[in-house]
């Protein structure tokens, strides 16, 4: 027996939220189902909005059902299983159905302002993200990847993104390894960092693996760590401009412990379901 508990959710959606509550101007573009026929779709549009969350791009389809995940949490230890629902009587998950549309909106929103930036996660086709990291990239505008969720299959897809472009990576004490390799016999093995300096040895290790990034930011049970280029780096760099420049430096990193908030004159565009 144990309590089961209904939250909004989606991994862009609650980047958005998280954003819009710091009174950052946030969009979100993504695919749910049609709110007529889908209850989870009528939920969210109509909490996204109330939280300061712009869902104009979201795209409603018939067609599709919006997704959904079980989290179970054992109460002896803590494990968590997570069981994704992206089939309901013969629709797919509308996330896996976006593309050309929502690459359009997405670029309309970055456009809106030069200091826009753009936050990507992997819970929609790598196709579409890369696409956009390209336009971003020409538009100058940074590019943020929290490459979650990492299973192994997506691997292959948060690698690809690392190399088009991205400015900003942003990963726990799994996802730092697992990009890496560090389990595949590495450093012994390590699946996961159990201290800030393993985290700061990750953080290091992956701007080096990937030269367009300019900020790791590598979060761990005891803390976070935050790593940057030297002079070039997401915090040091103006917004819109020097973070997204091609090149990868000269290697060195600084560590920062924190930042002024982008306020209003910040807005970012979270591609996400």
């Amino acid at each position: 027996t144990g309590t089961l508990t209904s939250t909004p959710g989606g991994k862009g959606a609650n980047e958005a939220v998280a954003l819009a509550r710091l009174n950052v101007t946030t969009a979100l573009v993504g695919c749910v189902g049609h709110p007529d026929v889908d209850a989870q779709a009528r939920f969210l549009l109509d909490y996204l909005p109330r939280q300061g969350v712009d869902v104009a791009a979201v795209r409603c389809s018939r067609a599709h059902v919006t997704s959904a995940a079980v989290i179970i949490s054992t109460a002896a230890d803590g494990r968590k299983l997570t069981v994704s629902c992206e089939h309901v009587d013969g629709r797919p998950a509308a996330n896996l159905a976006i593309g050309a549309v929502e690459v359009d909106a997405a670029e309309r929103a970055l456009r809106r302002s030069a200091q826009s930036v753009l936050l990507l996660q992997l819970e929609v086709p790598v196709g579409a993200m890369m696409e956009l990291v390209a336009r971003a990239r020409a538009l100058r505008n940074p590019v943020a990847l929290k490459p979650s969720p990492l299973p192994p299959h997506q691997l292959a897809a948060a690698r690809r993104l690392l190399g088009a472009g991205v400015s900003l990576c942003l990963v726990n004490e799994t996802e730092a390894p697992a990009l890496l390799g560090w389990g595949d016999g590495g450093l012994g093995g390590v699946t996961s960092l159990s201290d800030l300096e393993a985290a700061e040895r990750a953080a290091e290790q992956i701007l080096l693996r990937w030269p367009s990034l300019r900020t790791v930011v590598v979060t761990c049970c005891v803390g976070h760590v935050l790593r940057e280029r030297a002079t070039s780096g997401w915090l040091s760099a103006e917004v819109g401009r020097g973070a997204g420049n091609d090149g990868g430096g000269d290697g060195d990193c600084v560590s920062r412990g924190g930042s002024d908030h982008g306020g209003d004159d910040a807005a970012c565009a979270a591609l996400g379901e």
